[in-house]
């Protein structure tokens, strides 16, 4: 598999155990603020839940690797009022309910578009049409404020809660099964995006 230079930045050790495990990735000693495992030309950092973390733990892999990035992919869990537990999608929209800001991503690709909204806390409010999560836009802010290509940063999420099953039925074995089950969608993603 012949994949560029990519960072992987998910919140949870959970989210980037079947990561690590599928890309061959091994904890960088030098590292303390945040973990960040690496192999090749590939990059994990685990910021943490919520935005703030998840941006800085972006500044820091940047400072960590400022030449070599060529893109950015946030990838973990998120929730959606009906979509099946375990779909995979490719985020086109996002919105930080927070501050109100929006970032339209650019992928080519056969897909609906898909919104995703960065909310503070966690609840089982679900937008209509729309994902939430706690981490994309902290990402996009970093990652846009330090004047990243916005074709380079790409957002991955997996359903892990709905009305049916909300998040408070997740736990850590859910989430590793669910990102583990995403690998093949996350592989792809990563072999066929310049």
């Amino acid at each position: 598999m012949s994949i560029a230079a990519v960072n992987l930045i998910v919140a949870l050790p959970a989210e980037a155990k079947p990561l690590r495990r599928h890309f061959g990735l091994r904890r960088d000693p030098r590292h303390s603020a945040f973990p960040i495992h690496a192999a090749d030309d590939i990059r994990l950092i685990i910021s943490g839940p919520g935005k703030c973390r998840a941006a800085a733990a972006c500044g820091y892999l940047s400072a960590a690797r400022p030449a070599e990035s060529t893109r950015w992919l946030n990838i973990g869990i998120a929730g959606h009022a009906d979509a099946a537990i375990g779909e995979t999608v490719l985020i086109d929209e996002v919105i930080d309910r927070g501050s109100g800001r929006q970032w339209q991503l650019r992928h080519a690709g056969e897909q609906a578009p898909t919104r995703l909204h960065t909310l503070d806390k966690p609840t089982g409010d679900y937008p209509d049409d729309a994902l939430i999560d706690m981490e994309a836009a902290g990402v996009l802010h970093a990652l846009t404020a330090a004047q990243t290509p916005i074709d380079t940063i790409h957002i991955i999420k997996t359903v892990s809660d709905n009305r049916h099953h909300p998040a408070q039925h997740i736990n850590a074995a859910l989430c590793e099964q669910l990102i583990a089950q995403a690998i093949v969608e996350i592989e792809k993603h990563l072999e066929t995006t310049p």
